[in-house]
C-alpha cells in the first residue's frame, strides 16, 4: 500500500491516530501570532502586575524569573493548542510522527546536544558579547536573592528543563516545522531553526538556538519521533545551566592563565568528540532508512506497536499506518480521500498557496527581527 508491499488491510484501527497537517501557511501564521502575543501579553501584564513584579524581583530574582518563564511559556502553548483545535491537527503526532522509546537513539541525541553546547560554547559567549558592543542592550540582572531563593532556583530549573520541551517543541517542530515540510525537509530543519533562534529575543541565545534548533529538528524529521525531540530539548536546558556553571566555577577558582586555556581547550576537543560519534550515528541511520524504503520495508521498530488511521475512498475504508504520511491536496484541488478525525471522516487540509506562504512567512521573521532591537 502507498509504496510499502509490506501492508495489509486491517479490519479496525489499531491505536489510531490524527494525520492531518500543517501548511506552509500554518507556519507562518502562528509564527506572527505567537509573537505580537509575546508582545501584548508583556505589555498587559506590566500594565496590570507591574508593581507586584518589581517588589518580587527585588524580593528573589529567581522568583521573578518563574513567573516570566511561565508566562512565556503558557502564552506559547495557548497559542499553539488554539491553533491546532482550529486546524483539526495534532502537533505533537500530525504528519506521520510518534512517540518512540529508543535507548540507543535518545543516548545519541543527548550526546549531539553535549557535543554542541561543548563545540559552540565559547563561540555563541563572544558573539553576544561583540553584538552587545556593537549595538548596545544586554542585561546582567541583580541577583536579589531571599532565604527561599534555593528552592526558588529548584523550580526555576525544572520548569526551564520541562516548560520548553513541551510547549516550544509542540510549536516548532509540531506546527512551524512540520508545516514548511510542504517546501521538503532541508528546508523545514532551516528554516524552523531560524525561526527558534530568533524567538528567542536576543544575540546572546542566538548561535547555540541556532544550532540546538538544527540538530532537533534532523533528528525529529529522521527519526520520525516527536518524544526524542522533547527529551533532547529538555536535557539541553540542563545540560546548559550546569556547564555554564561548570565555566564559571573554573573561571574564578582556576586563576592561572594557562590552566584555564587547557581547561577551555580539553572541554572542546570532547565536544568535537562526542559530535563527531553523534553524526556519524546519524548518518549511517539516514542511510538504514532509505534501504528500509526501497527494500520495501517498515521505518519502524520491532517491537514497536505501530498506530493506523481510518480513510473512507470513493465509498471504500482503508486503514494506513502512521508512517506513511498522509499527503496534502494542492491549493484548490478536491479529494476524494475522507480521514477519520475528531470522530468523523473529514477532508485533509490542503497546501498553501507558494508565493502567500513565503510573504507571511518572511513577514514573521521580518517582526522577530525587529522585536531583538525593541
Amino acid at each position: 500500500m502507498n509504496g510499502f508491499r509490506f501492508e495489509k488491510p486491517h479490519p479496525k484501527p489499531a491505536r489510531a491516530y490524527n494525520p492531518n497537517r500543517f501548511n506552509a501557511l500554518d507556519s507562518g501564521m502562528v509564527y506572527v501570532i505567537v509573537l505580537v502575543m509575546f508582545y501584548v501579553v508583556s505589555l498587559l501584564f506590566g500594565k496590570v502586575f507591574g508593581a507586584w513584579l518589581r517588589e518580587l524581583y527585588r524580593y528573589d530574582v529567581y522568583a521573578y524569573m518563574i513567573v516570566s518563564l511561565l508566562v512565556s511559556q503558557l502564552t506559547i502553548f495557548a497559542v499553539a493548542a488554539v491553533y491546532s483545535l482550529v486546524r483539526r491537527t495534532n502537533p505533537f503526532s500530525g504528519g506521520g510522527y510518534a512517540a518512540k522509546v529508543d535507548g540507543v537513539q535518545i543516548l545519541m541525541s543527548l550526546l549531539l546536544i553535549m557535543g554542541i553546547m561543548m563545540t559552540f560554547y565559547h563561540t555563541h559567549l563572544q558573539f553576544g558579547q561583540d553584538a552587545e558592543k556593537i549595538i548596545g542592550g544586554g542585561f546582567t540582572p541583580d541577583m536579589n536573592l531571599s532565604p527561599y531563593s534555593g528552592i526558588f532556583a529548584l523550580i526555576y530549573i525544572a520548569l526551564t528543563v520541562l516548560c520548553p520541551a513541551i510547549f516550544e517543541e509542540m510549536l516548532f517542530r509540531g506546527i512551524i516545522m512540520r508545516g514548511l515540510e510542504q517546501f521538503g525537509s532541508i528546508a523545514a530543519i532551516v528554516l524552523s531553526a531560524v525561526a527558534f533562534a530568533l524567538m528567542h529575543g536576543n544575540f546572546s541565545q542566538l548561535i547555540l538556538q541556532f544550532v540546538g534548533g538544527l540538530a532537533i529538528a534532523s533528528v525529529v524529521v529522521l527519526t520520525g519521533n516527536w518524544l526524542i525531540g522533547s527529551i533532547m530539548h529538555g536535557f539541553n536546558n540542563l545540560f546548559s545551566i550546569f556547564y555554564g556553571l561548570l565555566l564559571e566555577n573554573i573561571a574564578g577558582d582556576l586563576t592561572g592563565e594557562y590552566i584555564q586555556a587547557a581547561t577551555d581547550a580539553s572541554l572542546i576537543l570532547i565536544g568535537v568528540a562526542l559530535l563527531t560519534v553523534s553524526v556519524i550515528y546519524f548518518v549511517k541511520l539516514a542511510f538504514e532508512k532509505k534501504k528500509k524504503e526501497s527494500a520495501g520495508k517498515p521505518p519502524v521498530g520491532k517491537f514497536e506497536r505501530v498506530k493506523y488511521c481510518e480513510v473512507l475512498e470513493n465509498g471504500e475504508f482503508k486503514t494506513v499506518p502512521y508512517y506513511i504520511k498522509a499527503e496534502l491536496p494542492e491549493w484548490g484541488e478536491e479529494s476524494e480521500k475522507r480521514y477519520r478525525i475528531k470522530r468523523k471522516y473529514r477532508k485533509i487540509n490542503r497546501k498553501s498557496p507558494f508565493m502567500a506562504s513565503c510573504i507571511v512567512f518572511g513577514a514573521a521573521i521580518i517582526v522577530a527581527i525587529v522585536f531583538i532591537f525593541i
